[in-house]
């Protein structure tokens, strides 16, 4: 017979389950509690989350204190054991785990750890200061790990460290010589190896501009090609300025040594040495230098004159060194000074005397030390050659023998033209005078004086001049000038060119004796009538 399940069964069952419900809850409220502890802790902590674990109650309720503040809450589980993670700080953070109640209170806890939380490593990165990089001190600067050990390579060799700040940025100045480079950042850890590296980026360094200098030449410049040399910047465009003028452009050398040519006038010239850019502006420049330039040395020379050198006062011409003192040697005496025109022409006056020397141009420096010379030159000085000039004589001529004087050339060699033939030669004296005896026939005779040079050519030459002769009266007394001398009987004497009769003579004889033609010396003196009537004393013209 079955058994009815009655309500009074019911409340029995309800019971026992309480009283089970109940002895659990006292037995779970009585369990001991267990303070929490970390397991092994990370030597490598880093800002940002990092996992922690440990033991402690079980399924107890649990949390994780960062500098006093809770970093994570979470359950142990039935064992005890226990993870969560929590964010750390770069630097030092104090760690604690706790356990809570029902309440939150806490009701256990864990020692305080003191960790070191090193900064999370951020991948280097730099900038390049703004422009060129120009050999020298370059600074640098970028972004890293926060205050990690950093360093600069440069073609891969370290150059430079330092440590980045709390914000991760970092400077730092580089030495770079000029030329093409790598350069990269890297971090490194306690022993200098490389944690992690930037990207590498190539450079070229420029060269660092150097003031322009110039190394003045010594001695003097003289004008044309003239060499200059000095420094700058190395590998740089460099230009020599003259009187503000750019004439030769030019590049230094990798130690910044240079030389150009420059072609240079004579005269003061301000040289100044200029850097360039790639667009040919200045961007440095030397002081200005200013330079004396000297003509270039010319031999000295002489135009010889074209009728030769002159007694007394001559113009003499020639050419040498522009604007250079010059003088004149004559026989190794300096004569006279001058000084050259800026073309190099020269003239001077130079009075000279008859004769035959030497003569030289010579140039003369400062301090009057002849630094140039010409060829020696022959000097014969002629006195200068002047038309010849014929004095009429005073009175009245008559025709025969009639002395006839003037002026040329002084000791010239002359000639008397009668009628165009010669009938005289001579010579004028030092003074240029000159007398001479000619034979003029009665009547109008055309005279003219001529001057010869050593060949016979005639030089200069007075003008022509129309001479009236008279007849010569026939006389004992115009023919006898002087007694004969009678101890001589039939020998004459020539006295002034002219024959005088003697005694004892006649003209057959008189020709004979002169060894000229009996007719010949009658018509020599046409004032004979007779030839057989002469005087002693008479004065007979000799036949040419």
């Amino acid at each position: 017979m079955k058994r009815k399940f009655i309500p009074y069964d019911i409340f029995k069952l309800v019971v026992a389950i309480l009283l089970v419900l109940l002895l659990l809850f006292v037995f779970k409220q009585c369990a001991p509690v267990v303070p929490p502890t970390f397991d092994a802790l990370s030597d490598d902590l880093v800002e940002g989350p990092n996992e922690f674990i440990g033991v402690g109650s079980k399924e107890a309720n649990l949390g994780l204190l960062v500098n006093d503040s809770v970093g994570s809450e979470f359950m142990s589980d039935a064992e005890g054991n226990w993870s969560t993670e929590a964010a750390l700080v770069a630097g030092e953070n104090a760690v604690q785990a706790v356990q809570y109640n029902k309440k939150g209170e806490v009701v256990a806890e864990s020692e305080v750890q003191n960790l070191i939380a090193r900064y999370a490593t951020v991948t280097p990165s730099f900038e390049l200061p703004e422009g060129d990089l120009v050999e020298g001190m370059n600074t640098l600067s970028g972004v890293g790990t926060p205050m990690a050990a950093m360093g600069v390579l440069v073609d891969g060799e370290l150059v430079s460290e330092f440590t980045a700040d709390a914000d991760g940025n970092w400077s730092t100045d580089v030495d770079l010589p000029a030329g093409a480079h790598t350069i990269q950042v890297v971090e490194l850890d306690a022993d200098g190896a490389v944690v992690v590296a930037s990207d590498e980026k190539s450079v070229d360094v420029a060269f660092a501009t150097l003031a322009p200098s110039m190394v003045l030449p010594e001695g003097k410049l003289v004008e044309g090609m003239n060499t200059f040399t000095g420094t700058g910047t190395p590998m740089a465009l460099m230009g020599l300025m003259v009187n503000g003028e750019l004439v030769s452009e030019f590049t230094a050398d990798a130690d910044g040594n240079w030389t150009t040519d420059v072609d240079l006038a004579a005269g003061e010239n301000n040289i100044q040495v200029v850097e360039l850019d790639a667009d040919g502006t200045i961007v440095a420049e030397s002081e200005i230098y200013p330079l004396s330039t000297d003509y270039a040395m010319v031999t000295p020379s002489l135009n010889l004159p074209e009728a030769g050198f002159v007694v007394g006062m001559n113009a003499l011409t020639g050419s040498g060194t522009p604007m250079a003192a010059m003088g004149v040697l004559v026989n190794g005496e300096l004569v006279s000074e001058f000084t050259a025109d800026a073309d190099g022409k020269w003239n001077t006056d130079l009075e000279l005397a008859a004769g035959d020397g030497e003569i030289q141009i010579v140039q003369f420096d400062a301090d009057g030390t002849i630094v140039a010379e010409s060829e020696v030159y022959s000097l014969n000085a002629d006195y200068a050659t002047v038309a010849p000039v014929l004095t009429l004589p005073e009175g009245e001529l008559t025709e025969g023998m009639n002395t006839l004087s003037g002026l040329g050339t002084p000791m010239s060699a002359l000639g008397m033209m009668v009628n165009e033939s010669m009938a005289s030669e001579f010579a004028a004296d030092a003074d240029g005078a000159w007398s001479t005896d000619v034979e003029l026939v009665a009547g109008e005779n055309t005279v003219q004086v001529v001057q010869h040079d050593t060949d016979g050519k005639v030089v200069a030459e007075s003008e022509k001049q129309t001479l009236t002769a008279k007849p010569k009266a026939v006389s004992v007394e115009k023919v006898i000038d002087e007694v004969p001398d009678t101890s001589d009987c039939g020998t004459g004497k020539v006295n002034q060119g002219l024959y005088v009769v003697n005694y004892c003579q006649n003209l057959t004889r008189i020709a004979e004796a002169l060894n000229v033609d009996l007719d010949a010396l009658l018509a020599a003196n046409p004032e004979i009538t007779d030839a057989n009537l002469i005087f002693p004393g008479q004065r007979l013209v000799i036949p040419q």
